[in-house]
């Protein structure tokens, strides 16, 4: 089957882009005014074709304008030919993030035109965010785990525990067996008489 079986260039691109939630841009260096294709618009929650570069830095997010600026400035002024920034503007009184695919085209240093891509990548950007919520709070727990392992050097007649590194010979660096296993574990101590030790102290049974 012949691929042009599938409709025209236009019409396969079209397809393209309602299918990846993207719109298209065009800027010419030569004016201040970006154009926008009807998707493009409708991200950006504008009505209007055309922007001033000004207007368009106006819908953008204001923790992000001075950023995605700065960043756009750089790319031209090394004279990048591809050049990726991602900003959030508030549509409808919901924040969206935007991935901005730049093509640069220039004319000896001077740039030319530029166009590209525009996609709402809200959800992946929630996502990633989910992701670095969830991996924070593992690694929060996990230093929350103590875990006792290898070899604990006790006194065979108290049974005190002597403190990793800690001279033998201090009395300092011996701690009681319930206050190091509550530090190097989740454990909690509760308090009783066994019967063996209730007769001794008590002389009888329970």
């Amino acid at each position: 089957m012949d691929y042009q079986d599938f409709g025209s260039t236009e019409e396969r691109l079209s397809a393209t882009l309602e299918g990846t939630n993207c719109g298209t841009w065009l800027h010419q260096f030569s004016n201040d005014s970006v154009d926008f294709d009807q998707r493009a618009q409708q991200l950006l929650g504008i009505t209007r074709p055309s922007l001033s570069m000004e207007e368009w830095l106006a819908i953008v997010h204001p923790d992000d304008r001075s950023g995605i600026a700065a960043s756009i400035s750089r790319g031209v002024d090394s004279q990048k030919e591809h050049i990726n920034v991602i900003y959030r503007v508030v549509v409808n009184g919901a924040s969206r993030h935007l991935k901005v695919d730049s093509f640069v085209r220039y004319a000896g240093v001077d740039p030319v035109v530029s166009y590209g891509l525009i996609q709402d990548v809200s959800e992946i950007k929630k996502a990633e965010e989910e992701l670095v919520r969830a991996n924070r709070e593992l690694e929060n727990a996990l230093l929350e785990v103590k875990t006792l392992r290898g070899i604990l050097p006790t006194c065979s007649f108290c049974k005190k525990i002597r403190l990793e590194g800690h001279d033998p010979t201090v009395s300092s660096s011996w701690v009681e067996i319930e206050t190091y296993i509550s530090e190097h574990s989740e454990a909690r101590f509760s308090h009783g008489l066994c019967p063996d030790c209730y007769r001794e102290i008590y002389g009888d049974d329970e």
